[in-house]
């Protein structure tokens, strides 16, 4: 075993040089789990997609009464959904992006924020994180049930491994994008977050609906099992589904 461990050493070594390194694959067993987790829950009420066809376009369950606003991090070149959510909801929403110009002909209603969400804040990093985000809508909207419609490209891992359990139920419903998929592979990055925040989500909600996004291909296979390149799902809290 130690001259195991010294070889894939040594190897690491030389491959690093050129921007390579080994990894150890994923615990097959609990691989298998987490792809039997991730079949959806059949839920009673209908569902809704909101923002017209893909890029931008989000499903999420007709349980939107009480809602106090959608909480979007990461908005892209679009915000197709949030628009077409005001415009036949009345729900508003607090865009955070600090990676585009502001949207143009955004609701008044609307609050828009230059900055990046992660776990801490940071006022130097321009980091935000979900708390301040909830204080935010709280402030503006009143205190209440929101949304959060997260796509921040591979950030949403970090983001939710840190987010404490009093905040994450401050959410009736979760619509994120996971990206990097091909990282699963990886059995210290799984470990250390995949299967945790999957926990976490799974702990407090239901997986309601789950597809590949429109820029899915050329995703990893992992124990010979198909994966896209992203996921969208959405989530809605445990205590709604009766």
């Amino acid at each position: 075993m130690r001259s195991t461990r010294k070889t894939l050493t040594l190897l690491n070594s030389l491959l690093q040089t050129h921007g390579l390194t080994i990894t150890h694959a994923t615990n097959r067993l609990r691989f298998l789990k987490l792809v039997e987790l991730l079949t959806p829950t059949e839920i009673a009420m209908k569902k809704l997609t909101f923002g017209g066809n893909w890029p931008g376009c989000y499903t999420i369950p007709e349980d939107l009464d009480g809602i106090r606003a959608c909480i979007s991090p990461g908005v892209g070149d679009t915000v197709s959904f949030e628009l077409d959510l005001f415009a036949q909801t009345k729900i508003p929403s607090i865009l955070v992006d600090s990676t585009v110009s502001p949207p143009s002909e955004i609701p008044d209603s609307f609050v828009y924020l230059p900055r990046l969400v992660a776990p801490s804040s940071s006022e130097q990093l321009n980091h935000i994180n979900v708390q301040e985000l909830i204080e935010i809508s709280d402030t503006n909207f009143g205190r209440g049930d929101c949304i959060l419609s997260i796509d921040i490209e591979g950030d949403e891992m970090d983001v939710f491994k840190y987010m404490s359990p009093i905040h994450l139920e401050r959410f009736r419903i979760i619509v994120v994008e996971f990206h990097y998929l091909d990282l699963w592979a990886d059995n210290e990055y799984f470990d250390k977050y995949v299967w945790p925040v999957f926990q976490k989500l799974f702990d407090f909600f239901a997986l309601v609906h789950i597809h590949d996004t429109y820029a899915s291909y050329g995703g990893p296979k992992i124990h010979k099992i198909q994966l896209p390149a992203a996921l969208e799902m959405t989530f809605l809290r445990r205590d709604r589904l009766n």
